[in-house]
């Protein structure tokens, strides 16, 4: 199985790896859907914002995410997307 399935279905979710417009995701009983974004325009390019990124920890497994202040300097942001990120909170890390 793949890895990133398997460290979903350990988290207590699934992976759902999306089609068409849909982004990948993941989702479970214990947490809202969390789509995986691949794209974002208004950004610098992919190794700045690699450099800058913040390292997380899920299920063991290492990621880097973007601070939610450079995802909401993107305009393919929607509104809808913003509104349910104004609660978000990460832990310090």
């Amino acid at each position: 199985m793949d890895p990133v399935a398997n460290a979903a279905r350990d988290a207590g979710g699934f992976f759902i790896s999306g089609f068409g417009m849909q982004p990948p995701a993941f989702r479970g009983e214990d947490f809202e859907r969390l789509d995986i974004v691949l794209t974002a325009s208004g950004l610098d390019d992919f190794a700045d914002e690699l450099e800058h990124a913040n390292e997380r920890e899920i299920v063991g497994i290492a990621i880097r995410v973007l601070g939610l202040e450079r995802i909401l300097t993107s305009p393919s942001v929607s509104a809808r997307h913003i509104s349910s990120m104004r609660n978000l909170r990460m832990p310090a890390g």
